[in-house]
């Protein structure tokens, strides 16, 4: 009994330390740096007066989603402002809420197989998967890419709530398959998607995994294939609208700025960098290799769920048009962490245990040192005090269109200013200042800025790739 005790309280005291480092990288120094030009487009929605026309905001701004984070966005400046780090603080705070979710899923994926109907209670060793499970949370609350993500004003970590909420009651359901587990799994299916569109390659690869899998029955859950099923109606049915503007995005060029992928770039997904992520490799193939005879059900799954989406990815960017990026795929850190995590765990002895765990804690605490001290881009609003100095009044042209939001949001307070985009000759002739960022210039633009540029003499900032020009 004081064994078990002790157990208990090492888990709790692991997501305990998760939650509270997991939450300090989330929340630290979060106004320092810029708005994203990404961020400037959810702040043009989300700053509309009224919720229906954040919906109609959105759907021009952000194409390939719904106004799910939007709305939230929408609400959350109501209540704490438009602040950077105000808008800011609400995807850290889901993206600490996160670490809890991951917890709890990854309980439910080293709940799979012969454990999978027992109550945890009879379990013969709870702390297989207590633990585990803990670990699984603590390195997710360290790891970079899901820290970065949680640190932006954009959908994402809405998108990763919704995600592993959905596979939460998806893995519970095949414990419980009582109408709530269903019914929730509909209800997070249709919300994922409506977050951003790339969460269908997350459900395609659930799908695929029940597929493949047998009910206690040893036929397909089709209960389980029902409830997604249902979910992903339901998201069309209320919303086919938006369909056809998510596929007019990949066709009008909007994504362009993403290069093709190759081969190396599957194989290098999820390196956020060299040492961390070859110590967590290593990790994670130990405990593959050793949960396989034991644990293969959560070891197949993690697998799939690891893989799936980025091969759909792939397969996609090579067939119609480059999606190959972190954040499309961002959920599949977990499974990998996850994996980890059963590394970890198969180390040994708990002193092993936990130098294991020290090491993967501090070499990404060492990242995250090193990601938050690089010098913060200021060039916007450097840009901007520049044109404030030079005229109290302009109508100022900016290329290309990805930028002119920032623009607005550091003019917002401020009176006399029209913004345009430069997207054609007119707003070119009518302009007295130009913002020029090539880091955001591809295809025709870059000639179109280029052409317009000979007219603005007069230089008033630079910084690296960005320039502010006057007549």
């Amino acid at each position: 009994m004081r064994v078990e005790e002790t157990s208990k309280h090492r888990v709790l005291a692991l997501l305990a330390a998760a939650l509270m480092l997991g939450g300090f990288l989330r929340f630290f120094r979060l106004g320092r740096a810029d708005l994203t030009p990404d961020e400037a487009y959810s702040w043009a929605a989300a700053a509309a007066p009224t919720a229906a026309e954040v919906v109609r905001l959105q759907a021009k701004l952000n194409p390939g989603k719904l106004a799910v984070h939007d709305l939230a966005l929408h609400a959350w400046i109501g209540a704490f402002g438009a602040g950077a780090a105000a808008m800011r603080a609400l995807s850290a705070l889901l993206g600490t809420l996160e670490i809890v979710l991951v917890f709890w899923v990854a309980r439910e994926i080293f709940l799979l197989g012969d454990n999978a109907k027992k109550p945890v209670a009879e379990i013969g060793d709870a702390a297989s998967v207590d633990f585990p499970a803990a670990v699984s949370a603590v390195i997710f609350a360290v790891n970079l890419a899901a820290i970065k993500y949680a640190r932006e004003a954009r959908m994402y970590a809405v998108l990763m709530v919704m995600i592993v909420a959905q596979m939460g009651f998806l893995l519970r359901s095949r414990r419980r398959d009582t109408l709530a587990n269903f019914a929730a799994v509909s209800i997070f299916t249709a919300l994922a998607i409506a977050t951003n569109f790339t969460a269908v390659f997350v459900i395609i690869t659930e799908a695929v995994w029940l597929l493949l899998s047998t009910n206690a029955e040893g036929g397909i859950p089709w209960k389980p294939l029902g409830a997604i099923a249902v979910g992903m109606s339901a998201f069309v049915a209320i919303t086919a609208g938006a369909i056809p503007t998510g596929v007019a995005t990949l066709e009008n060029g909007t994504l362009n700025f993403i290069p093709n992928p190759g081969f190396w770039d599957v194989v290098s997904f999820f390196n956020y960098a060299t040492l961390p992520y070859a110590v967590v490799l290593a990790l994670a193939l130990w405990g593959v290799l050793s949960g396989w005879s034991r644990q293969r059900p959560s070891v197949v799954f993690a697998l799939l769920w690891m893989w799936g989406p980025v091969i759909l990815l792939y397969v996609l960017s090579l067939t119609i048009a480059p999606l190959l990026v972190t954040r499309y795929a961002l959920s599949s850190f977990i499974p990998f962490l996850v994996l980890a995590a059963l590394g970890i765990w198969y180390c040994g002895p708990l002193r092993i245990q936990s130098c294991a765990l020290a090491l993967v804690v501090t070499l990404a605490l060492v990242q995250f040192v090193s990601y938050v001290h690089r010098s913060p881009s200021m060039k916007w609003q450097n840009g901007v005090q520049r044109i404030r100095a030079y005229s109290p009044s302009a109508v100022i042209a900016v290329a290309p269109a990805r930028g002119a939001n920032l623009i607005r949001y550091y003019l917002s307070t401020v009176r006399g200013y029209e913004v345009v985009d430069l997207s054609d000759r007119a707003s070119c002739t009518k302009s007295g200042i130009l913002v020029i960022w090539n880091g955001g210039l591809y295809g025709p633009y870059r000639k179109q800025a280029e052409d317009c540029s000979a007219a603005f003499p007069h230089l008033l900032f630079r910084q690296q790739d960005f320039a502010v020009l006057a007549r």
